[in-house]
């Protein structure tokens, strides 16, 4: 009777208990992992120039890429984006050329504009990219963390073409009391996301709308009936719904 007892209340402590501990975890609920924003900030990468140019592909000859995947399942997407001028050729449409008013281009030369450029997406369940730029030179320009599909989130650093630190900011510090993370959540609570599975993280994009105050959030399932997705608008502060309506495709 005793052991009977005793089992019951352990059953009713844990029924009590777990979805306490479940609550709390979502409350405390990050996008971006500690460890990855220290690992940023302690280690500056470098662009490998040689392996991009022995693997990439060449669609145009301005535009070149490389994509692969890391045996930890993380994507790493590179690209060089060539900032050019050009000047008239009409002996022929060598591969790159382009033609403008009907006549045929060619390469002149290469501004100062132009860079290698790095997504790094890893494996679900995470939801950011880490976006970089650098310098022909192959030395960090520029690095920060994205949420889908393209909100700034914590410390963004720039660097000179030698490498040295010149410019920090702190995206969280620009929005509002409720922050990005209880946006994910939301978009968790409504059904949208799995944050344990990582689940519909490309069918959703969060921005920011200054002029209302308001996060505006879109989502687009990927099996949707009769419209494309869903819109939200949430306020900065208190994560009132202010708008929420659905998308439907552009008519004709």
């Amino acid at each position: 009777m005793i052991n009977n007892c005793l089992k019951t209340i352990f059953i009713a402590l844990i029924l009590v208990v777990l979805p306490l501990c479940v609550t709390a975890q979502k409350k405390h609920y990050r996008a971006v992992d500690t460890i990855i924003i220290k690992s940023m900030e302690n280690n500056k990468k470098k662009f490998d120039i040689e392996y991009f140019d022995k693997n990439k592909n060449i669609w145009t000859w301005d535009y070149h890429n490389l994509e692969f995947v890391k045996e930890d399942g993380t994507k790493i997407e590179q690209v060089k984006s060539i900032d050019n001028y050009f000047y008239e050729e009409d002996k022929d449409t060598t591969l790159g050329y382009k033609e403008r008013e009907n006549k045929i281009m060619r390469p002149l030369g290469i501004y100062d504009g132009s860079y290698y450029s790095e997504d790094e997406t890893p494996p679900l369940p995470k939801l950011y990219t880490i976006y970089r730029e650098f310098y022909l030179n192959g030395n960090l320009k520029e690095e920060g963390i994205l949420l889908p599909r393209n909100l700034h989130v914590g410390i963004w650093r720039e660097y000179d073409e030698q490498g040295n630190l010149t410019k920090e900011t702190n995206w969280d510090e620009t929005y509002g009391k409720f922050d990005y993370n209880k946006v994910i959540l939301f978009l968790a609570k409504q059904g949208h996301i799995n944050i344990k599975t990582g689940k519909g993280r490309d069918e959703f994009t969060i921005g920011v709308s200054r002029e209302k105050h308001c996060w505006d959030v879109n989502v687009w399932p990927r099996e949707s009936n009769n419209y494309k997705g869903f819109e939200y608008l949430l306020d900065l502060d208190t994560g009132k719904v202010k708008k929420k309506g659905k998308i439907f495709p552009s008519e004709g």
